[in-house]
């Protein structure tokens, strides 16, 4: 590894500056891209369709109207929000090796990531939220309206609502679990914990900035992918009977490709963040001189 040499450049960025790399970085590697996402959003597709997906099939009493199809949208809205940043922990790390190494293995990113599934677990599930979302969630599938329309309503709305104040104020997380090596309770070695580094990365209001920018961008992201799912909608002649397929893969999928596209912008963001507040380009730099300092010395 040449940190002299890395395949993105470690410089300061403005936030159009990055929105423009984030495109160069997935066309570069769109491939790794769509698989990793789909290793990380699959699972939870599957989950997010056993929860609602029953709002989206008629019954012999009743048809789906366009409100039903609003509430499903709006209930899987609130799911991929709260999962995205989980879910898109493989793109990060792939990401964060791709900087130095080009073109990471897959494979090695997967077992990477699995092996801090403690750590990623506590601070999204627990932390930010995301188990006592997943528990509103469950809700929906009581038989009693009250309980539906509370949870629909109310409940869910407000724990989504604290999980993105939380990721606003301190969106890297997956960046400092997956890329620091940063753990919950620090380490043996001395080095700080998480809850101490988070403090230290996210103390600059810089990244509340940035983090009010990506989420500006993120509808118009989701537009994006709304107009070619419906292409592709149109292409295959998801009509009648098949129809359904719209709601449960289409538009979900459009919605996770936006979530995809927003681990990029984050990760890209984070390296602008580490620049400006800690010097990490000064740092590569004399890392990189010690390295050749010492093959010189060595030789």
């Amino acid at each position: 590894m040449k940190f002299d040499e890395t395949h993105i450049a470690i410089r300061r960025r403005s936030a159009l500056e990055i929105f423009d790399l984030s495109a160069h970085v997935l066309r570069k590697h769109l491939g790794p891209f769509l698989l990793l996402l789909l290793i990380g959003a699959a699972p939870w597709m599957v989950i997010n369709y056993l929860l609602i997906g029953w709002m989206i099939h008629p019954t012999e009493e009743t048809e789906i109207t366009t409100a039903d199809k609003a509430a499903y949208w709006w209930c899987m809205l609130m799911l991929v929000i709260s999962e995205a940043q989980f879910a898109t922990a493989f793109i990060t790390k792939y990401l964060g090796d791709a900087t130095f190494i080009g073109r990471p293995s897959i494979r090695t990113t997967v077992k990477s990531v699995l092996n801090s599934t403690y750590d990623l677990f506590v601070v999204h599930f627990i932390v930010r939220c995301l188990l006592f979302l997943l528990m509103a969630a469950l809700m929906l599938l009581l038989e009693s309206s009250e309980a539906r329309v509370f949870a629909y309503a109310f409940l869910v709305p407000a724990i989504l609502f604290v999980a993105i104040l939380v990721r606003a104020i301190r969106p890297f997380a997956n960046e400092m679990i997956l890329l620091e090596k940063t753990r919950l309770g620090g380490n043996s070695e001395g080095r700080v914990g998480y809850s101490e580094r988070s403090r230290t990365l996210h103390g600059h209001s810089d990244v509340f900035v940035r983090s009010v920018y990506i989420s500006s961008i993120t509808p118009a992201i989701f537009i994006v992918f709304c107009g070619l799912t419906w292409t592709f909608k149109t292409c295959l002649g998801f009509q009648g009977e098949l129809a359904w397929l719209n709601q449960a893969l289409l538009i979900p999928g459009a919605m996770w490709l936006t979530a995809g596209v927003v681990a990029v912008i984050r990760f890209l963001t984070y390296i602008d963040a580490r620049i400006y507040q800690e010097g990490w380009d000064v740092e590569l730099k004399i890392r990189a001189e010690a390295i050749k300092l010492k093959e010189k010395l060595f030789v």
